[in-house]
C-alpha cells in the first residue's frame, strides 16, 4: 500500500460517518479518483474518458448486454468476469478497472448510466464540462470542432463533446450539458408544434 493510500485510509477511518455506506461510498469515490489520477499521470485520461463514454453507448444500445450486466440473479463475480473478458485488449487497464468496479456497485442504476458517470468524472478531473450530443447524422471533424468552440465560449470552460448518432431524430442535434438540454432536432420541433396545438 502506498503512503498516500495509507494516509487517506487513516484519515477516512478517523472521521465520524453517519452510516457505514457513507464511508464506503467515500472510499469508492477516492479509489475512482486515484485511478483517474493514475490515468492522467500516464497521459491516458482523454482515452479513459472516451472509452467509458463509448462503453456506455454500446451498453445502452444493446439490451442483451445491458441485461447481462444488470441481472441481479447472476453472481457478481460472473458479471465482473464477463465484462473483463469483453474489455480485455480493447481498452486501457484503468478503463477496465473502473468499469468492472462500477458493475459491482450498480444497485438501482443502469450500467450505461454508471459508465457515463465515470466518463463525466474523468472530464471533471481535467476541469472540463461534458456535452452529450445526439445527432441525426455523423458530425464531421470541422462540425465537431465548431460545436466544441461554441460550447466552450458559452460555458466559460473547456468542453468535451461526445457524439451519439441517432437517425430517429430526423435532423439536427440534441445537446445536454449537465441538466441543461438544447433540442435543435426536427423531431423536437415537431413535438413542440404538436404541444402548441393541444
Amino acid at each position: 500500500v502506498s503512503p498516500v493510500t495509507l494516509a487517506t485510509l487513516k484519515a477516512a477511518a478517523g472521521q465520524d460517518w453517519s452510516t457505514q455506506s457513507d464511508l464506503t461510498n467515500s472510499l469508492v469515490q477516492l479509489g475512482r479518483e486515484a485511478l483517474l489520477t493514475a490515468a492522467a499521470d500516464q497521459n491516458q485520461l482523454d482515452t479513459v474518458e472516451d472509452e467509458l463514454f463509448r462503453l456506455g453507448r454500446i451498453v445502452a444500445g444493446n439490451a442483451e448486454l445491458e441485461q447481462a450486466l444488470s441481472d441481479r440473479t447472476k453472481p457478481l463475480a460472473a458479471k465482473r468476469e464477463f465484462l473483463s473478458r469483453l474489455l480485455y485488449g480493447k481498452s486501457t487497464a484503468i478503463t477496465e478497472a473502473l468499469a468492472v468496479q462500477a458493475v459491482g456497485r450498480l444497485k438501482s442504476k443502469a450500467p450505461a448510466d454508471a459508465f457515463d458517470e465515470l466518463s463525466n468524472l474523468a472530464a471533471t478531473q481535467r476541469d472540463r464540462a461534458v456535452a452529450h450530443v445526439r445527432s441525426a447524422a455523423p458530425l464531421s471533424a470541422a462540425q465537431t470542432e465548431r460545436l466544441t468552440g461554441i460550447l466552450t465560449r458559452t460555458y466559460g470552460k473547456p468542453v468535451t463533446v461526445h457524439v451519439e448518432v441517432v437517425p430517429e431524430l430526423l435532423s439536427g442535434l440534441v445537446v445536454r450539458v449537465g441538466d441543461e438540454v438544447i433540442d435543435g432536432t426536427a423531431a423536437g420541433r415537431l413535438a413542440a408544434v404538436r404541444k402548441s396545438l393541444t
